[in-house]
């Protein structure tokens, strides 16, 4: 549950999977919600747990020099969350089975990527009564931003009319995931949730298993405000 409800808050959104159907069934975008007050101290802990394991293996590190939650060990992944879950933040996660969604949302990515989008907004945003300025911040390679689609003006046209909520101050950042901490820890989360939903969809997957999952998941288990599949009535059956 919601200890408060901020004024203004960050979001950082970022995504696990592909919406191609040759890459995996499982598409997630997870949004991570924190009072903007508080975003320095999430993005030390991030910056403190990452550097560890730069010093620890360095080959873990891609290219640009950040830590993805997808090149990690479970050790290493526990090790992050264990580090930054005393901070007061927030999730919200959908996972999306490609395999159960109409060709043509597929074929318009960015159409239903702001579409599944749109859950995980309604759940931050209407709850929150004292809400009067909302930060989204996105990865530069993410679905939606890089097909050119209007994201910004979605976003808001969502927050002040379909929810209407036409008083709550809306900006946009796109960054480079590297560069920013909270996308990371976005990052992690998104990773993780989608790792668990697979463990229990599929036990039997061949990635990981929930003895491998459970004891990383529980350090957020009390964060988690959002957790939504699509499509609700066919998905993963």
């Amino acid at each position: 549950m919601r200890a408060i409800n901020p004024e203004e808050i960050n979001v950082y959104i970022d995504e696990s999977g592909n919406l191609g159907l040759l890459r995996g069934r499982l598409f997630t975008i997870n949004a991570v919600e924190i009072d903007k007050k508080f975003s320095k101290s999430l993005h030390n802990k991030m910056k403190s747990a990452t550097l560890k394991i730069k010093s620890n293996r360095p080959d873990v590190v891609v290219s640009n020099g950040e830590v993805k939650f997808v090149h990690c060990t479970w050790e290493e992944r526990q090790q992050v969350v264990n580090k930054i879950h005393t901070k007061e933040f927030y999730v919200h996660d959908i996972n999306a089975d490609v395999t159960k969604i109409i060709p043509r949302l597929l074929k318009n990515q960015s159409i239903l990527y702001n579409y599944l989008l749109g859950f995980l907004v309604k759940n931050i945003v209407l709850p929150n009564k004292n809400l009067q300025a909302v930060h989204f911040v996105l990865d530069e390679r993410n679905t939606s931003v890089k097909s050119g689609y209007a994201i910004d003006q979605y976003l808001k046209q969502f927050i002040w009319t379909d929810l209407n909520r036409p008083e709550i101050d809306i900006e946009i950042s796109t960054v480079l995931s590297h560069k920013n901490y909270g996308i990371q820890v976005a990052d992690f989360m998104s990773g993780l949730t989608q790792c668990h939903c697979r463990c229990v969809q599929f036990p039997h997957n061949e990635f990981e298993s929930l003895i491998d999952v459970d004891p990383t998941f529980a350090l957020i288990q009390d964060k988690i405000q959002t957790i939504e599949h699509f499509p609700y009535k066919t998905f993963c059956i």
